[in-house]
């Protein structure tokens, strides 16, 4: 595995946390939070 391949799935993992955090605390809408899961997820996917 590449470093920045690591670097990004670390990335994604963060992303990830922050908003399941924010939506938790309801600093998130839930109307976007969907989508921000679904990129979370998908950066580490497609690298």
């Amino acid at each position: 595995m590449a470093c920045w391949q690591a670097l990004s799935i670390v990335i994604a993992g963060v992303v990830l946390l922050v908003v399941v955090e924010m939506l938790r605390r309801r600093k998130l809408r839930e109307k976007y939070a969907g989508m921000r899961l679904v990129v979370a997820l998908g950066v580490p996917v497609s690298s």
